[in-house]
């Protein structure tokens, strides 16, 4: 049975196709629903807090690359997780409990002898916070930021 519409043609029934196929359009809206159930599964998943220290970036992302040199730098063992920029997986719920902001890079450290479980974002704050706490093996302490205030602005500007 079809239903009327606002300029007064007649709308297919909710079980019926716009061509008459009967239960067809609510086949594929089952499907597509069952789809994007699936990716969400998927995405909380991805974006779970993991045991260790994590980085959560995108190849491309500027801001990302200064924290994986930093990573680097420091020798500090870290797992990524690669999140699709291009496919908006950074405004999904899951992600956006790591950083309400959406972007790119976060760090989170969890069960990490002698380091606070903690989510860092911004790539300033992550960069010197792993300055701070975690001694470079070949250069010694905070060795990447300067103590010098005008040197160390000098940095933090990029």
């Amino acid at each position: 049975m079809s239903r009327p519409s606002i300029d007064g043609t007649a709308l297919p029934a909710d079980n019926e196709e716009r061509n008459g196929s009967p239960g067809v359009h609510k086949k594929k809206l089952q499907l597509e629903k069952l789809g994007a159930e699936e990716i969400n599964k998927q995405l909380e998943s991805k974006f779970q807090a993991l045991k260790g220290i994590t980085l959560y970036d995108s190849p491309s992302s500027p801001c990302g690359r200064r924290v994986r040199m930093v990573l680097i730098d420091k020798e500090i063992p870290y797992q990524m997780v690669e999140v699709d920029l291009l496919s908006g997986e950074q405004t999904h719920p899951a992600f956006l409990k790591l950083n309400p902001n959406g972007r790119v890079p976060v760090l989170t450290i969890f069960n990490i002898e002698g380091l606070p479980n903690c989510v860092l974002y911004e790539s300033n704050v992550i960069t010197e916070f792993l300055d701070t706490v975690i001694p470079n093996v070949r250069y010694g302490e905070h060795a990447l930021y300067p103590t010098d205030p005008w040197e160390r602005a000098m940095v933090k500007m990029w």
